[in-house]
Order: structure tokens, then C-alpha cells, then sequence
């Protein structure tokens, strides 16, 4: 189970660089992009009691339950900035159903216990305003950077 999960995730990070390296943008670009992933990904990690939200949702602490959390909240903030003009008003309601989509799709890849499921579900809806505000700003960025590159 171990070595599955270590696939899971170098398979990942593999198949993340390589759609990053061969994606139609100009180096300058991929530069940017690059260097916001790892910027995000940086402050994910920093994130406060990240060992006691963990440990919450899936009973223990290890690297690999660390990665499946931070996945989550990555697939999660993808699927909220991929709203478009609807997030400025996404209410419960909305989130709810982007949640719950998200992490049907998460449990399928990653094969997570139904347990493991609906503590990440409880956990991620008590922080509804704080992804709604993540995903705000992911949106604000990734604007900014077509702005960029179409007048280049």
C-alpha cells in the first residue's frame, strides 16, 4: 500500500512536469507559472496544525497522508477557480455540489475510505470561506496571466 501511494504521487508530479514542459507557452511563462505552483504549494505546507487536521481526517500523520490532504485541497481550489464569473457568488449551496464532484473524483485516483471521504468533506465545508477566497485569487492570477500573454 505504501509503494502504491509512492507511485501514485511521483506518477503525479511526473505527469504534472511533463504537461508543464510541453505546454504552448513561452519559457518566460512557464518560468511564472512554475514558480506560483511552488508558491502555493509552499504555503499548503506551511498551513498551521496541518499534523492535527491530518490526523483528524485520516487517523494518522505520515508523508503520505499529508499528500493525499494537500491533493485534496489543490483538486478542490482548481475546481472552485475553474467557476469563472460564478464564484464572486458561490453561495453554500454551490460549493457543496463543487465539493462533493471534486471529491468523487479524488476518491476514485487517490482510493480513499469512505471514513477518510466524509472527513474531508466536514472538514473542507467548515473552511467554505476560506477556499472561496483561495480559489478568488487563484482566478485573479490566472486572468492576469492570459492578459500577459496575449499581448506578447
Amino acid at each position: 500500500m505504501k509503494k502504491f501511494f509512492k507511485g501514485l504521487i511521483i506518477g503525479g508530479v511526473i505527469g504534472y512536469l511533463t504537461g508543464i514542459f510541453t505546454a504552448p507557452k513561452k519559457g518566460k511563462e512557464m518560468r511564472k507559472d512554475l514558480k506560483k505552483k511552488i508558491d502555493d504549494l509552499q504555503k499548503l505546507m506551511k498551513e498551521k496544525n496541518i499534523d492535527k487536521k491530518v490526523k483528524e481526517i485520516f487517523g494518522t500523520v505520515s508523508e503520505t497522508t499529508k499528500n493525499l490532504y494537500f491533493s485534496a485541497q489543490i483538486a478542490l481550489l482548481d475546481a472552485l477557480a475553474d467557476l469563472k464569473g460564478r464564484l464572486d457568488n458561490l453561495d453554500l449551496k454551490e460549493y457543496k455540489k463543487v465539493l462533493n464532484q471534486t471529491l468523487t473524483k479524488i476518491q476514485k485516483n487517490l482510493n480513499l475510505s469512505e471514513n477518510n471521504l466524509e472527513n474531508l468533506r466536514k472538514n473542507f465545508l467548515r473552511r467554505f470561506e476560506e477556499f472561496k477566497k483561495a480559489a478568488q485569487k487563484k482566478q485573479k492570477n490566472k486572468t492576469s496571466a492570459r492578459k500577459v500573454s496575449r499581448k506578447n
